[in-house]
């Protein structure tokens, strides 16, 4: 399976200028191995403590230059990098072995920055920055955030012997391109599917809705090319590397709402069951099992008198029991009188 690099999703692509001072840049390369108290670096001043007001076209002209200034940082990163290793002082051994190799180092900071824009004032910006071997032991990863935005960029670090037909030498190259529709929490790195590599998952949280509602957008790792593919969703989910489950709850009010189990098979993703409460029982909490209901002629696998117990663990079980079977009363009352009621 061939490895697409530069996965894009939903990026505008458009040629923008953004002002970034000269002198800033190398004092921002300069400063990430000094600056350890407070972890961050200052690029740009703002000017003055008003917060600037923009409308619709100026809002765009910002995200612009934010896409812009991400932009830069693999160039700046590889740069700065090239140099720690050129400046790097091997040690070799008679045989030839190298005892004191130059070694990439894990780094996560905060860049705080700024934007100029057409007004000719500055906004400030906050650039989350991670970079090193986060995925694997092959290749060296840089994530770049702004505002809704993420990039990941990878540069192999193979021996200059070998071939590699994807990633270029001595450049970071992009694998991972996503802008975010939703609120972002937060986004994280771990195993999701249990092949022993960890993968890149975005934590998201619509500011709308009526119910629980915890999205997780999963990439996952490609290790024979340093890519990813593209993303899987989960709604409300809890993972099981170790098992290659995942199991959650669906969208939905209690009592109409149903819980999920799937199962990884390498990168694709295969049904096992959902579990909906029994709307035709309102005296007793009984579960109507399927193995996909949204399937054409669906119809429940078996009514189950107690809900599985690899489900009464998962985050949000008690929102799916927030609901008392006395509420199915009415609906069951509603069926008979239309002639849809069926034990």
């Amino acid at each position: 399976m061939k490895c697409k690099l530069g996965l894009t999703i939903n990026i505008f692509k458009q040629k923008i200028l953004v002002t970034f001072a000269q002198f800033g840049i190398i004092i921002l390369f300069v400063c990430a191995y000094s600056c350890k108290e407070s972890n961050k670096i200052m690029v740009a001043k703002e000017q003055g403590n008003d917060q600037v007001g923009l409308n619709y076209s100026e809002e765009n002209e910002y995200m612009m230059a934010q896409r812009n200034l991400l932009d830069q940082m693999p160039v700046l990163f590889w740069k700065r990098d090239s140099i720690a290793e050129a400046n790097h002082k091997h040690q070799y051994n008679e045989d030839g072995s190298d005892r004191n190799p130059f070694i990439e180092k894990y780094e996560a900071f905060i860049l705080d920055t700024s934007i100029l824009y057409e007004r000719d004032e500055y906004i400030p910006a906050e650039v989350s920055i991670k970079k090193g071997h986060l995925f694997d032991r092959e290749f060296v990863h840089l994530i770049v955030g702004i505002g809704s935005r993420r990039d990941i960029y990878c540069r192999n670090v193979f021996a200059s012997n070998s071939y590699h037909e994807l990633i270029e030498e001595d450049k970071y190259n992009s694998v991972l391109t996503s802008d975010i529709e939703n609120h972002e929490q937060s986004d994280t790195i771990f195993d999701v599917n249990g092949d022993g590599y960890k993968d890149y998952v975005m934590v998201l949280y619509s500011q709308s809705g009526c119910c629980l509602r915890e999205v997780y957008r999963v990439y996952l790792y490609l290790p024979h090319c340093g890519g990813f593919t593209p993303y899987y969703e989960f709604m409300n989910p809890t993972f099981y590397p170790k098992e290659k489950i995942i199991r959650g709850v669906f969208y939905g009010h209690p009592g109409e709402v149903g819980l999920y189990e799937h199962k990884w098979d390498g990168i694709l993703i295969k049904a096992i069951q959902e579990i909906y409460p029994n709307f035709r029982d309102s005296v007793n909490y009984t579960y109507l099992q399927y193995v996909n209901r949204d399937s054409i002629d669906q119809k429940p696998r078996k009514i189950l008198n107690k809900l599985p117990q690899q489900f009464e663990k998962i985050n949000g079980l008690e929102w799916f029991k927030g609901y008392k079977p006395k509420d199915f009363a009415e609906r069951i009352s509603e069926m008979i009188k239309i002639g849809e009621y069926e034990k």
